[in-house]
């Protein structure tokens, strides 16, 4: 028997051993998340090949394991079809949920993990998005997949938000451009964030690539009302601009 318990701890140093740092660095973050990959494999099976990504600037913190508390959300890039909120909260290590903000606290570290983006794209509590960026004067955020083992920094030219008097703002809606580590042509998506107490906005988009909404600008209200917030849609065409 002692023999069989040295064979087996001989085979897994042996593969810790074959881990590059960048993996090594990767399963520990996504082992602080999952128990196991079964909600991942689930959701990959029903969602074509869907990819889970963790994304926040805090992700840096995490990836180098600097200990600090750490904040970041969970996404696919789109909500879910079929929503499981109860096999994915199984899924995760020991934690406290709060369904109101859809925000899970981890008790084995200091990570607050947002899934509200899996299932709408109005995420449901009023949080300042400005917890997804650095706090440079430019934004920088990070986002890490499922399936790719180094850290994807994210740098401002692929960062948009509302634009008024000059200035951008990224507290209440925003959207981020991420690299498709899956598609062989490095094809990018907009992940877009909305606050539910974001303001009525118009979308602005670069003629030169409509898919990818370059800002938002404040809608003008020719009456005073309370409008129905709509979610941002991330493909949006240039045709139907109002959000």
């Amino acid at each position: 028997m002692e023999r069989v318990y040295w064979q087996a701890a001989e085979a897994l140093r042996k593969l810790v051993e074959s881990f590059t740092p960048n993996q090594e660095k990767h399963r520990r973050v996504w082992s602080q998340i999952f128990v196991n990959s079964k909600w991942v494999s689930e959701i990959a099976r029903r969602e074509s090949g869907a990819n889970p990504i963790l994304l926040g600037h805090d992700l840096n913190k995490v990836y180098n394991k600097s200990g600090d508390k750490s904040y970041i959300f969970l996404t696919l890039g789109f909500p879910l079809a079929s929503p499981d909120l109860e096999g994915l909260i199984e899924s995760l290590q020991p934690h406290k949920f709060d369904r109101s903000t859809m925000e899970v606290t981890f008790e084995e570290s200091d990570i607050v993990l947002n899934i509200g983006k899996l299932f709408s794209e109005v995420v449901p509590s009023n949080i300042d998005f400005q917890v997804l960026f650095s706090a440079a004067h430019e934004p920088y955020t990070a986002a890490l997949h499922w399936t790719e083992v180094d850290l994807q920094k994210i740098h401002p030219n692929d960062i948009s938000g509302l634009v008024s008097n000059g200035e951008v703002d990224y507290t209440k809606i925003c959207g981020i451009i991420v690299r498709d580590p899956n598609n062989q042509q490095q094809r990018l998506f907009q992940d877009c964030f909305q606050s539910p107490d974001s303001l009525p906005v118009s979308a602005i988009f670069d003629r030169t690539d409509a898919k990818y909404c370059s800002g938002w600008s404040l809608r003008e209200l020719k009456i005073p009302l309370t409008p129905i917030i709509k979610p941002c849609m991330s493909l949006q065409e240039p045709d139907s601009l109002e959000l």
